[in-house]
C-alpha cells in the first residue's frame, strides 16, 4: 500500500510540474509576442536615415551644364564663343551662368575686357519668355566705350540667357531701371534678341 501511494504522489507531482511548465511557457510566449509583434514596424520607423552625401545627390539627381559667351579675338576679329560650365548642385542655372560670365572680368586674356569691372548681378527673373536681368551701375559707369565693345557686351548677356528654353529675349536693367543704352550705340530700352553675327563660327545656340 505504501508503494502505491508513493507512485500516485509521483504521478500527481509530475502532472502538476508539467502544468506549471506549460503555464510558464505560455506566459513567456505571450510576453514575447506582445513586445515583439510590432517590432519590425517600429524599427523601420525609428531607424535613422543616413545623410546623403553631395556625391550621392549628384548621382541621384544629376547635374546640368550651361554655356557662357565670352570674348575671343581671332585674326583681329572679336567674336563671342561658347564656353561650357557645370552647374553646382542646388544652384539656379540661369543665375550661375550670369555669375560665371561676370566673373570673367577678374581673369586674364581677351575676355577680361568683356564685362566692366565691379559689375554685380542685382536680380534676375523670367516672365513670359523675357529674362529681366538687373545689374549694378558699374556695368554702365565702368564701360570702356566703343560700338563694337557695346555690341559684344550686350550680346554676351543675351546669348548666355537665351540658351535656356524659357527665355526668348532679355531686358537689361541697371539698378532696377530701364536705360537707353550702356554706351550710346545699342538700344536696350526694350527686350532684345541675340545677334547671331556676333558669334564665332560653330557657336550658334
Amino acid at each position: 500500500m505504501v508503494k502505491r501511494r508513493s507512485s500516485r504522489k509521483k504521478q500527481t507531482f509530475g502532472g502538476f510540474f508539467s502544468v506549471v511548465l506549460m503555464l510558464v511557457g505560455a506566459a513567456g510566449f505571450g510576453y514575447w509576442w506582445t513586445t515583439n509583434r510590432w517590432a519590425p514596424i517600429e524599427t523601420q520607423a525609428e531607424k535613422p536615415t543616413a545623410p546623403v552625401s553631395s556625391q550621392n545627390r549628384v548621382a541621384i539627381h544629376g547635374r546640368k551644364d550651361f554655356k557662357i559667351y565670352v570674348l575671343n579675338v581671332k585674326n583681329d576679329e572679336p567674336r563671342l564663343v561658347a564656353e561650357t560650365h557645370r552647374v553646382p548642385q542646388g544652384d539656379d542655372p540661369k543665375t550661375g551662368a550670369l555669375e560665371t560670365l561676370i566673373a570673367t572680368n577678374r581673369e586674364s586674356g581677351d575676355r577680361h575686357y568683356l564685362i566692366p569691372a565691379g559689375t554685380k548681378l542685382v536680380g534676375l527673373h523670367v516672365k513670359d519668355g523675357v529674362a529681366y536681368v538687373d545689374f549694378s551701375r558699374e556695368i554702365r559707369d565702368n564701360f570702356l566705350g566703343g560700338s563694337t565693345n557695346e555690341a559684344l557686351l550686350v550680346n554676351s548677356i543675351v546669348h548666355t540667357m537665351t540658351q535656356f528654353k524659357d527665355v526668348d529675349k532679355v531686358q537689361i536693367l541697371v539698378e532696377g531701371k530701364r536705360i537707353e543704352s550702356l554706351g550710346g550705340h545699342l538700344d536696350i530700352s526694350q527686350p532684345i534678341s541675340g545677334d547671331a553675327t556676333m558669334l564665332g563660327e560653330g557657336d550658334s545656340e
